[in-house]
């Protein structure tokens, strides 16, 4: 799985990861459900340790992606934004990423 993650979003990961209490092996759950203008919500939580059957990405931080939900992160880029109008994890460009969306709450195309 090709994932490509922007310093924001890195520092965005670990910042809640230590907030949340995680140790150096915790890392990042990335799941995506029904919900969103386009059908899609990305969602994610701090996990100690991947759930059984889920992949895991590392480059200095951990994603845990349940295999059901990689194909919506292969070759995807993880983005953060922050500004005094919106705070918000993106991912974009996914392969099975389909509409556009300015919501913040789907996957995005490129």
């Amino acid at each position: 799985m090709k994932i490509a993650i922007t310093p924001n979003a890195k520092g965005f990961i670990s910042r809640m990861i230590r907030m949340c209490g995680g140790s150096k092996n915790a890392g990042m759950r990335l799941t995506v459900g029904e919900g969103g203008c386009s059908g899609l919500n990305t969602e994610f939580s701090v996990e100690e340790k991947p759930w059984e059957g889920d992949l895991v990405w590392e480059d200095g931080i951990k994603l845990f992606i349940p295999q059901e939900c990689a194909p919506y992160f292969d070759d995807a880029i993880i983005h953060f934004v922050e500004t005094p109008m919106e705070t918000r994890l993106i991912v974009l460009s996914g392969k099975r990423a389909q509409n556009s969306c300015g919501c913040s709450s789907s996957p995005q195309t490129g």
